[in-house]
Order: C-alpha cells, then sequence, then structure tokens
C-alpha cells in the first residue's frame, strides 16, 4: 500500500535525468525526429515533382518541359540530407563541431 501512494505521488512528467540520461536528449530525440520529417517531405516532393514532369512530358511529345528544376529538387533535398548529418553529429553530443570533423 505505501509504495502504491509513493508511485502514485511521482509526477507524471519525469526529467531524462531520472533515467540517467544527459539533459538535453529530449530535445536531441525531437530534433532528430524532425530532421527526419523534413528529409521524408523533400523526397517526397521531388517524386511528385518527378510524376508531374512526366505527365508534362507525355503531353509534350516526349520532350521534358524542365530538366533543371528536377535536379535543383534533388540538390535541394542531397543538402537537406547533409546538414540533418551535420546536426545529428554536432547535437549528439551536445557540443557543436566544425564542419570539417
Amino acid at each position: 500500500a505505501e509504495f502504491v501512494r509513493w508511485v502514485e505521488s511521482l509526477p507524471s512528467n519525469q526529467t531524462p535525468e531520472w533515467l540517467g540520461l544527459p539533459g538535453n536528449a529530449e530535445n536531441v530525440l525531437l530534433t532528430t525526429r524532425g530532421t527526419a520529417l523534413t528529409i521524408k517531405l523533400l523526397k517526397m516532393q521531388a517524386l511528385a515533382s518527378d510524376d508531374d514532369d512526366d505527365d508534362d512530358s507525355s503531353s509534350s511529345g516526349g520532350l521534358a518541359t524542365s530538366p533543371p528544376a528536377h535536379q535543383q529538387q534533388q540538390q535541394a533535398a542531397e543538402a537537406a540530407e547533409a546538414a540533418a548529418a551535420a546536426l545529428a553529429s554536432s547535437s549528439a553530443s551536445g557540443v557543436p563541431r566544425p564542419a570539417w570533423m
């Protein structure tokens, strides 16, 4: 009975330190999830653009109307992935690292 009262008296939100994790563990987790979501959205946008380009090329006699736009989106997605990797490596330790590391 005493144990149950003790458990019920615990706060509903526990800090990461309670589990032996660093204080910024939740922020790192949320940042990583947000970055992964952003990368997925950029990839989906690039795929949707590919579908639109395919539809445009079939209606214009087989000639693609704007391959540079697709290339720009692909480069943007690759840059986002690189930025996410750099962010993940710097925020994992809590100390920002130079880009060359």
